[in-house]
């Protein structure tokens, strides 16, 4: 008996399903052979995009050392090697790059000549082994920084301890136009950008206490409503219009603190040239210092010292624009005691250059001037710790008037006590206010040249073609 006819359907049907699964196995390859290869060539991709970006960055680089070389006065250094006029052009070759890729990089910077505000463009391109090449393409634009950008800037401690100290702002020069009259602090215009900053990243670092602040708090990492006593307040105009239902604190706007400051404290160059005098002692008399017509180039004077003690009739007088070094570094190399004062004429303006101990007392300082910047302190203490957490510097401010002035000393303690009016902004190490002052930040300080570095102001990517093709008649070189 014969049973091949029944066997041999069984194997066609045992062959079919082999093929089918041998087939479904092949298309499961193909698709995975094909996901790998997509896979590489996206992380191709994007390792030279990676690279372009660096690239890009790179040529931002070479652009903002230029700019701000030529801002130092050192122009040709700065432009050597670059094409162009008033815009400056340059392609700079990175060479080939591991993995065979070649990379350069166009930079094109407007306004080299720094009479506005430069932006820079920066086109990478990077051209693997294989593939098409990848550009990147970005735009930032740059802008003067100032010190000044905030009215109390400390690297560690702010500290009030007033019970009716308050903190708000104005502009002293709204149009920006030096030619047109400074307009004086009132409360006609008054704002709210008193702003207070510490770059302090642990314990408290703003003590408010019972001040209010009529504008901004921010510190470096602290919450900065830790400080704030039972009759405190961070606050605005706006602050009044919103719902307080969520605030942790009912006098402190969360809108209007911030936990991420940061600021720059390099210390000021002090002038190494001027007309030597000898140390200056008054008492019962009157000295005058005669500067300049130009605000930005006063007459310089290398005092070592200056005391200062007596009756009212004790007076030293600035007329001009004088910038005074105290070239003795220990003790207190400016001492006001007693009845004495400075008198700022109008329209006359003081710098003060000291590494040494400042103190200001009896009558303090008459600025016959509207606007804080005709009064700046600088205090040159090093920081000979390297991280500025001690201070090698004492700064005291006393005094019941008005005081316009502007202070900065990195490496400093500054003392303000009194209850009148103080008008400016001061960077310092520490800050303490004792007394009830009233504390007014002049926004026009933010806007003051005061030699810094240019820093970014916007930074954009080019991503699509019809960005790309906004800037490509500059960048086709």
């Amino acid at each position: 008996m014969r049973f091949s006819s029944l066997r041999s359907p069984r194997r066609g049907a045992v062959l079919i399903v082999a093929l089918l699964f041998a087939a479904g196995i092949a298309i499961s390859l193909g698709s995975f052979l094909q996901l790998s290869n997509n896979a590489s060539q996206l992380s191709y991709r994007s390792f030279w995009a990676g690279a372009a970006m660096n690239a890009a960055e790179s040529g931002l680089e070479h652009g903002m050392w230029s700019v701000n070389r030529q801002l130092a006065g050192n122009g040709t250094a700065a432009w050597a090697g670059w094409g162009g006029g008033t815009h400056a052009q340059r392609t700079f070759d990175l060479g080939t790059l591991s993995g065979g890729a070649r990379s350069e990089v166009k930079v094109y910077v407007s306004r080299r000549d720094l009479a506005g505000e430069p932006f820079i463009v920066a086109r990478s391109i990077i051209t693997p082994p294989r593939g098409p090449a990848t550009e990147k393409w970005i735009k930032v634009t740059l802008r003067k920084r100032s010190r000044f950008e905030n009215g109390l800037v400390a690297r560690n401690v702010i500290r009030f301890s007033g019970n009716n100290a308050t903190v708000d702002s104005w502009d002293s020069d709204p149009d920006n136009d030096p030619s047109t009259a400074p307009v004086p602090y009132s409360a006609a215009v008054r704002r709210d950008n008193g702003s207070v900053g510490s770059v302090l990243i642990e314990n408290p670092s703003i003590f408010t206490n019972n001040a209010d602040i009529w504008g901004t708090a921010s510190t470096g990492g602290v919450d900065p409503t830790s400080g704030v006593g039972a009759n405190g307040s961070i606050l605005g105009a706006d602050s009044a219009a919103k719902d307080k239902s969520s605030w942790i604190k009912i006098n402190v706007d969360p809108d209007r603190v911030a936990t991420d400051f940061t600021a720059d404290f390099d210390v000021e160059r002090t002038p190494t040239e001027g007309t030597t005098l000898g140390a200056i002692s008054l008492s019962s008399s009157t000295q005058t210092l005669v500067g300049s017509t130009n605000f930005n180039a006063p007459v310089t004077y290398m005092i070592p010292r200056i005391t200062m003690s007596g009756n009212d009739n004790t007076v030293l007088r600035i007329t001009g624009h004088v910038a005074i070094v105290l070239t003795e570094t220990t003790g207190e190399t400016l001492s006001m005691t007693g009845q004495s004062s400075l008198v700022i004429a109008e329209g006359g303006s003081l710098k003060l250059y000291s590494a040494g101990d400042i103190r200001i007392a009896g009558n303090g300082v008459a600025n016959h001037n509207p606007q804080p910047k005709t009064f700046m302190v600088f205090g040159t203490a090093q920081d000979v710790d390297n991280n500025g957490a001690t201070t090698h510097q004492t700064i005291n401010i006393a005094g019941n008037g008005d005081l316009k002035a502007v202070v900065y000393a990195p490496n400093a303690t500054t003392n303000i006590n009194g209850n009148g009016n103080v008008m400016g902004s001061v960077v310092s190490g520490n800050i303490n206010l004792t007394g009830n002052a009233a504390f007014h930040y002049d926004e026009s300080l933010a806007r003051l040249d005061t030699g810094e570095p240019l820093g970014l102001d916007k930074w954009n990517e080019f991503v699509s073609l019809a960005d790309r093709q906004a800037y490509a008649s500059i960048m086709n070189f």
